[in-house]
This record gives C-alpha cells, structure tokens and sequence, in this order.
C-alpha cells in the first residue's frame, strides 16, 4: 500500500484488515480533497464555485437504514425497532468481508478525527471513505484529531458490485467489534 498525504504516527489500516487497498490518502486538506473530487469525476464545481455531487437515489438520512450487530452489550442496552434493526455479528462478519474484499487495490481516503467538542469527552474517531467528496464532508463535520490513535473507525463505501440491485442504503455498527479493532 502507498501511504500519501498527511500520514499520522500510527498509518496503518492493518487493524480494519485493509492493508490490501492500493493507496491510503491521509488527511488531505480541503483544496486537494476537492482537486482529487474533480479529478476522479465524482462532482463538479457550479458557477459559483461550489463543488456539487449527485449521490444518487441516497439522498438524505436514511433513519430506517440501520442496523447494529445483536450481541451481549448491545441486545438490553439498545432500543431496538424500525430505526435501531438488530444483525448477528456473523452477517456483520460477512458484510465486512465483502467491504474489504471490494477494496483491494482500490484508493481510499483516511481522516482522523473526533466526534464533540469538548476533548474530555470527545470520541476520536478514523473515517475511511472510498470518495474524495466524502472525506470533505467528514472534514466539515468532525472536529480535527491531534492525538494518534483511534477509539472507533468508521468505513464509509458507495456501490458494492455485490449489493449494486440493493434498494436500501446500509449503516452498520459493532461496537464489540470497536473493541477489538482498536
């Protein structure tokens, strides 16, 4: 793998079995976040100089789109319902699969970060998207990470071939898989 950009201490995607991608872009600042966007033609500037991106049918929130792994910390700890849709972690283990799988070799985008304001509370969090556009949006809405480390990895993906006829967006959540990820 090509590690590029503004590489932290601990560069490495090894703990989310991602070390088969073909290049890590590290925490690009916003210009070659938006450079990288056009490049790739994943959007598109406006006429007043905004960058634009069509997402698709995802459009939106997607409340009733998530599911999170049923385990023994989760299964009294959670409101579980239409938005809150309990998976067994062996279909997480199989969705996960299918997400690495479908970034081998391919270019992702790493952004460490953290999710509040205050640094006593605040959760560091690394997010790794497959599209430029979505590392800026992570950029604008997560505050900048100093400390290395991560306490929660999110990875963000668009259009897996497998799931290309789904009809549904999906976010999917361990948190005992958080736990050993770290």
């Amino acid at each position: 793998m090509k590690h590029l950009g503004n590489t932290p201490f601990d560069a490495t995607l090894e703990a989310v079995n991602l070390e088969g991608v073909g290049r890590a872009h590290w925490n690009l600042p916003p210009a070659k976040l938006i450079l990288q966007t056009l490049l790739r033609g994943e959007g598109v500037l406006t006429e007043s100089g905004a960058l634009a991106i069509s997402t698709g049918q995802f459009t939106g929130r997607s409340p009733k789109d998530r599911f999170l792994v049923k385990d023994d910390l989760t299964a009294n700890t959670v409101d579980w319902g239409e938005i809150n849709q309990p998976i067994d972690s062996a279909c997480f283990g199989r969705l996960r699969s299918d997400m690495t799988a479908h970034l081998e070799g391919k270019s992702v985008f790493v952004r460490d970060a953290a999710v509040g304001a205050d640094p006593a509370t605040q959760i560091r969090t690394r997010v790794i998207t497959q599209k430029a556009w979505a590392n800026l949006f992570v950029h604008k809405m997560f505050w900048f990470q100093r400390r290395n480390g991560r306490s929660f990895v999110l990875l963000h993906l668009m259009l897996i071939p497998k799931f290309m006829d789904a009809d549904k967006a999906m976010l999917l959540l361990s948190i005992l898989q958080k736990k050993s990820s770290s």
